[in-house]
């Protein structure tokens, strides 16, 4: 299985890591129980011994290696809950752009819209300009007859 970005990989992981952990931690018990039924078996100096020599080690190497895994598992966690996270903000991501894309045609229809208004409001000046020199004349001309009637 290729690890992608899905996070139920990680899910499926850590799944996978919880089922090793508990299947060590019960294979630990058996074998702690074992050597109780050994060590009660072999209560002479020889069967002290061979637990000190053998037992021993190997049970407090087990108890490491136990250790090192419930790490792993907790790393797993960690990991498994980033991803969750990282899932959520990435949601609220495509949230947020697309209401910016929204923003971003409502800005441009906005422009389009003052622009139209500013073309539509320089014609009427124009026409109002054209207007008052076109008035202005007339009433020159205008004055220029009635004056002399």
């Amino acid at each position: 299985m290729q690890p992608t970005f899905d996070t139920a990989f990680y899910q499926r992981s850590h799944m996978d890591l919880d089922d090793e952990l508990m299947t060590l931690a019960l294979s630990l018990h058996h074998y702690s129980e074992q050597s109780q039924t050994l060590l009660a078996i072999w209560s002479d100096d020889a069967g002290q011994r061979a637990r000190q020599i053998h037992i021993q080690p190997l049970f407090e190497q087990y108890e490491l290696f136990e250790g090192t895994a419930r790490q792993y598992y907790q790393y797993s966690e960690e990991r498994l809950r980033c991803f969750f996270e990282m899932t959520k903000l990435i949601n609220e991501y495509a949230g947020l752009h697309s209401s910016l894309e929204e923003r971003e045609e409502d800005t441009l229809r906005q422009k389009d819209e003052y622009q139209r208004a500013t073309t539509l409001s320089e014609r009427h000046r124009d026409k109002g300009l054209e207007f008052t020199s076109k008035s202005e004349h007339f009433n020159h001309k205008a004055s220029k007859y009635v004056t002399p009637i």
